[in-house]
């Protein structure tokens, strides 16, 4: 094999990469286009714009700020978006469940 045969096969790799890469994001924009999950990606931007913004103009305490929104926020975004597990009842589910009693008693 010469030279040319590995900068074409390097050359190859660089466009299955960057069609690998596009296949991949497009998907993704695929997904989530039409569900929340665009408006919390948003203010997520929104977060990290304030965040390079302020650490260019030396504004420790902004910065440090976005820093801890970011640092807490992915952990909230967990919490907030968890699948609830199976058998267990939420707070509306219980409270119709008590209409539903109270409902039959009355007859």
């Amino acid at each position: 094999m010469s030279f040319a045969d590995f900068e074409f096969l390097e050359y190859l790799a660089n466009i299955v990469d960057i069609l690998l890469v596009w296949f991949v994001i497009y998907k993704l924009i695929a997904i989530i286009r039409g569900t929340k999950a665009v408006q919390l990606l948003k203010g997520i931007f929104v977060i990290l714009i304030v965040k390079f913004v302020s650490d260019y103009f030396g504004l420790n305490t902004l910065s440090w700020m976005m820093e801890q929104v970011l640092t807490w926020g992915f952990l909230a975004i967990i919490i907030i978006f968890q699948r609830v597990a199976p058998g267990t009842r939420t707070a509306r589910q219980g409270a119709a469940l008590c209409q539903i009693r109270a409902a039959g008693r009355g007859r």
